[in-house]
């Protein structure tokens, strides 16, 4: 079998760096895993599983508030999530979104949102903790949860009461 010349060269090539294009898709497959890992830990999700017995926490000083059965309530809180800084009933910074907790009472339990990250007009997003499994009562509004005021949209569900939520509608 005769082999012609730019054949030969291209071979040559590929034995000349064969460490290169092992090194190139090696760097490729790291590239790849690296975006779907940053893909699936998002920053909400993040926040979430460093912060949840904070979260928690807050969502149980919501619920000490006397709020009656299907009424708002609209509150501030750190955006760093510092629970000492909880006001109820006050909202420190209500230009910016982040750090703000709203709370509504229904007949089977609160929802409680606490937003995380305000990026003006690409949204908001943050948590939704939710005492009773969510209800989509609107069919004409994709994923939008009754009672859930602030962040009124789910993305995914982390857990048995708490969701990733977001608002987009600014």
């Amino acid at each position: 079998m005769n082999m012609n010349t730019d054949s030969r060269r291209t071979l040559a090539w590929v034995h000349e760096n064969a460490r290169l294009l092992r090194f190139g898709a090696a760097a490729l497959v790291v590239l790849c895993a690296s975006c779907l890992i940053i893909w699936r830990l998002d920053p909400i999700r993040w926040t979430y599983r460093v912060n949840r017995s904070r979260l928690s926490a807050i969502v149980g000083q919501v619920k000490a508030q006397p709020l009656p059965v299907g009424k708002y309530l609209f509150s501030g809180v750190a955006a760093s999530l510092d629970i000492g800084s909880f006001t109820p009933g006050k909202c420190s910074n209500c230009n910016e979104m982040a750090g703000k907790v709203s709370a509504y009472h229904s007949d089977t339990g609160y929802i409680v949102t606490i937003v995380i990250e305000d990026w003006g007009h690409v949204g908001a997003y943050g948590l939704l903790y939710s005492d009773a499994p969510l209800k989509f009562s609107d069919p004409n509004v994709r994923n939008a949860a009754d009672g859930a005021a602030t962040l009124p949209f789910v993305r995914s569900q982390l857990d048995d009461h708490w969701w990733i939520a977001y608002n987009d509608t600014f």
